[in-house]
C-alpha cells in the first residue's frame, strides 16, 4: 500500500509539473490578490488574508478560505467536494476539501493557484461535489444572507474615524503586525492598508478606554 501511494505522489508532482508547463495550473497573481483587496472580512483585505495568512492557520481551514474568496468573487461558485489526493495521504481531517470555480476554473485557496477545471477533477479525481452561487448562498439561510449582506457593505470607510467596524481593529491589528515582523512583505502592504484606514492605534485604544469608563459611571 505505500508503495501505491508512493507511486500516486510521484504521477501527481509529474501532472503538476505539466500543468504549470501547459498553464493549466497558473499561482494567484498580485493583480489577482489585489482583487480580492477589495473585499474586507474580520478587518483585513481577503488578498492579504489568502496570501499570507495561509502558514498561521491549520489544515482544514479550506472552507474558511475558499469562502472568503467566493465572497470576494463575482459570478463564482462556492465549491465542496472530495479529493483523492487527501485519502491517500491520510490526512486527519478527513478528504473534503473546499475552493472556488469561475469561468472553467477553479481557484484553490490551499496550493494558491488557478487551475484548469478539468485537469483539476482529473489529477484530484474529485467526487461527491456541491456547488453554490451567490444568490444560492443567500438564499440558503436568512444567517448566511445577513452576514453574506454585512460583508458586501464593509469597505475601508468602515474602518476609518467615524466607521461602524473602526474599534474591531483593536482585537486584531495588532496581532497581525506581530506575524507581520517576520515577512517584509507582508509587513509593506499590510502597513499600506492602514494608512488607507488612518489606522491609529494609540486614539483607538484611549477612545474604548473612554467607552468603557462612561459604561462603568452610568452602571453605578
Amino acid at each position: 500500500m505505500k508503495l501505491l501511494n508512493k507511486l500516486y505522489f510521484m504521477k501527481l508532482n509529474l501532472l503538476f509539473d505539466y500543468g504549470m508547463q501547459h498553464g493549466l495550473i497558473v499561482p494567484f497573481s498580485d493583480v489577482f490578490y489585489e482583487k480580492l483587496n477589495r473585499t474586507i472580512m474580520n478587518t483585513i483585505p481577503v488578498g492579504l488574508d489568502i496570501k499570507y495568512l495561509k502558514p498561521m492557520v491549520r489544515p482544514g481551514k479550506c472552507y474558511d478560505r475558499s469562502l472568503k474568496m467566493f465572497f470576494a468573487m463575482d459570478d463564482s461558485e462556492l465549491v465542496r467536494g472530495s479529493l483523492e489526493y487527501f485519502r491517500i495521504q491520510g490526512d486527519e481531517i478527513g478528504e473534503n476539501h473546499g475552493w472556488v470555480e469561475k469561468d472553467g476554473c477553479v481557484y484553490d485557496p490551499t496550493w494558491l493557484a488557478r487551475f484548469d477545471k478539468d485537469f483539476y477533477y482529473k489529477i484530484f479525481k474529485v467526487t461527491d461535489v456541491n456547488k453554490c452561487n451567490h444568490e444560492e448562498y443567500c438564499a440558503s439561510s436568512e444567517i448566511n444572507k445577513e452576514y453574506y449582506e454585512s460583508v458586501k457593505t464593509t469597505t475601508r470607510d468602515s474602518f476609518k474615524e467615524e466607521g461602524k467596524e473602526r474599534f474591531s481593529l483593536a482585537m486584531t491589528i495588532p496581532v497581525l503586525r506581530s506575524i507581520a515582523d517576520s515577512n517584509e512583505d507582508f509587513k509593506r502592504e499590510l502597513n499600506k492598508y492602514l494608512e488607507e484606514i488612518n489606522y491609529d492605534e494609540e486614539s483607538i485604544n484611549e477612545r474604548i478606554n473612554s467607552l468603557i469608563e462612561e459604561s462603568m459611571i452610568k452602571g453605578l
